[in-house]
């Protein structure tokens, strides 16, 4: 089964011509060949008659030969005894016919080319046998004596003997030779029965292959027909239904078909195009045509150099013109072309507002460039005045500390609790507006140092932070998940853990507490979790608490900047993380941050 459809697959893929000689050279193989093998057995057995018809005539004649020379034997005989002279009638007609005869025969076994030396040597002798038996009976009929005649008679009669035998082995082998030939005669005739009946048994399985096979073909020819007629269906489908105008045109460039696209783009009746060149609608409609029209091969020739596609301008019936797209290509094995117009007018409207847009967003990236410039020289401003005036505010800060620890000292003994306590408050404040200070600065020059990403892992970074500044008595860390390993800047993950646990310290409202970090690896984030068991934050102020600045208590409660979480919340972002509070506001904070595991490239 599989090899029949393989043969029917090979058969399908060649063309209809060679389907078509295929069909037409099997009968015809088969009719010459049947035809040449005829012939050739015709003349096969036409010689094998021949030759036959030649040993036949050697037979005739050899016993032809032998029969005359009997006779004449005869009649030299009754001539002795008799002494007749008419007995020897019969030897003076041998005398005349023998060596005609005899000729004849040499004539014969010369003339047949396939008897081999043997046969033709037994003819030598026959000539001198009987010259031999002529000279004996001209002896005997001259002999007067008994004695001598019946001598000359013995040796006659051994002559006639030998005589005999050799005729008798010529005609032993022409005998074995017409049976030979008469069976190749046979062989023939059945070789010519079977090739007739071959003939006829290959001219009726060649007429029903090819019958078969102009089947097919006809199948095949209704299939293609079938083909043709649905593509040719969907084409016009497909023309009528398509937006772009398509026209066919012939070697010399005039209309042939159009469809109803061109018509609605160009204002004309499907029969006015027709017959019409197409350069008519690509000019004006006065302006006279050019005499002779140019050829269609010579812009066929020079599309490829527009990219097989032309710009240009097509008029309308009234005359108005509406920018197009035309293109032109052949058509293989006809002389025709096929024209597809294009009405590129939307697209060169939308090439323009895109145009106007660009032009806007160029504008606007322009005023966007001045205004990142303006803004990095005001941040550079900010900066430098931030570094300024701490710089400058530091040293007086200081002094005023030290100004009124010797205040203090050198009213002892002579000053009041009251003014003791506006000495220590005066100094509290001042180390508060110091610590402001140095927040101040930390914030502003966050970040700005390069530092070089490394593998770190969040048990190491814990432990820095616990022997750097370690918890206060009475408050226990938990870390769960401490084999967790990312790839970033160490000194920023670190401080964003110090500034967390920090400010779970520092606002807890007992003197003892419990502090948990988790981490929980993602894909391409980790989220860490700071949790403690202080106070909660209310929801309002889950946003409020990252601004700088900012603290929920009064700072004479608390000495706190409210730069911490500020300072947080920026190195966090800065990577690409996002920080936020879940908190019911009663008891508990957690503070979530995400961080890359793997730096920005």
């Amino acid at each position: 089964m599989l090899r029949n459809l393989s043969w029917l697959n090979r058969w399908s893929r060649l063309s209809l011509t060679y389907r078509g000689a295929i069909i037409v050279t099997i009968p015809s193989l088969c009719l010459f060949g049947t035809v040449g093998a005829w012939f050739w057995s015709r003349s096969q057995g036409l010689k094998v008659a021949e030759r036959i018809e030649q040993v036949q005539t050697r037979l005739d004649l050899s016993n032809e030969l032998l029969i005359t020379l009997l006779n004449a034997e005869t009649g030299v005989r009754g001539f002795v005894l008799k002494q007749n002279p008419d007995f020897l009638e019969p030897f003076y007609q041998a005398h005349q016919s023998v060596p005609q005869v005899l000729q004849k025969l040499v004539s014969s076994v010369e003339a047949d080319t396939e008897l081999d030396y043997t046969n033709r040597s037994q003819l030598a002798p026959l000539r001198t046998q009987i010259e031999t038996i002529q000279r004996l009976t001209n002896e005997l009929q001259a002999a007067s004596s008994p004695s001598q005649q019946a001598e000359l008679l013995r040796q006659g009669k051994e002559a006639m003997d030998q005589l005999r035998q050799t005729i008798a082995n010529f005609q032993t082998y022409e005998y074995a030779l017409l049976k030979q030939r008469q069976t190749e005669q046979k062989q023939i005739r059945s070789l010519i029965q079977a090739l007739q009946q071959l003939a006829v048994v290959s001219g009726v399985l060649s007429t029903a292959g090819a019958i078969y096979l102009f089947g097919l073909l006809g199948e095949e020819l209704k299939s293609r027909e079938s083909q043709l007629q649905t593509r040719n269906s969907l084409l016009k489908t497909l023309s009528n239904d398509i937006v772009d105008g398509i026209i066919v045109i012939d070697a010399a460039g005039f209309v042939e078909t159009v469809n109803p696209a061109v018509s609605h783009m160009l204002g004309y009746s499907p029969t006015e195009l027709l017959e019409c060149p197409l350069i008519q609608i690509l000019v004006e409609p006065t302006t006279p045509l050019p005499r002779p029209l140019p050829p269609l091969r010579s812009w066929l020739e020079q599309l490829p150099r527009l990219g097989r596609t032309w710009q240009t301008q097509a008029y309308r019936k009234d005359g108005s013109s509406i920018p197009i797209e035309l293109s032109l290509s052949e058509i293989p094995g006809e002389n025709q072309s096929i024209a597809i117009i294009r009405d590129v007018s939307e697209q060169i409207s939308l090439m323009q507002q895109l145009q106007l847009h660009l032009d806007a967003l160029e504008r606007l990236n322009q005023a966007l460039i001045r205004s990142n410039s303006s803004l990095e020289r005001r941040n550079q401003e900010l900066a430098d005045f931030a570094y300024a005036t701490a710089h400058d505010l530091r040293t007086p800060v200081r002094g005023i500390v030290t100004l009124s620890e010797w205040i203090e000292e050198e009213l002892s003994g002579y000053t009041s609790e009251q003014l003791l306590t506006y000495l220590h408050l005066l100094r509290k404040r001042t180390h508060r507006l110091n610590a402001l200070i140095d927040g101040l600065w930390e914030y502003t020059n966050l970040g700005q140092t390069p530092v070089a990403p490394e593998a770190v892992q969040l048990d190491a970074i814990v432990e820095e932070i616990q022997q750097a500044r370690p918890l206060p008595e009475g408050f226990d860390l938990q870390l769960h998940h401490p084999l967790v390993t990312l790839t970033t800047c160490k000194v920023h993950l670190k401080k964003v853990l110090e500034e967390l646990l920090e400010n779970a310290v520092k606002h807890h409202d007992r003197s003892t507490g419990q502090i948990e970090i988790f981490a929980h690896g993602g894909e391409d984030m980790i989220e860490f979790m700071v949790q403690d068991d202080g106070p909660g934050i209310p929801s309002a102020y889950h946003t409020r608490v990252f601004r700088l600045f900012e603290t929920l208590e009064p700072r004479d409660l608390t000495e706190n900047t409210g730069i911490g979480l500020a300072i947080a919340k920026k190195l966090v972002e800065r990577v690409g993380g996002r920080i936020w509070i879940q908190s019911n506001g009663e008891r508990g904070t957690t503070i979530h941050f995400s961080w890359p595991k793997h730096p920005e490239t």
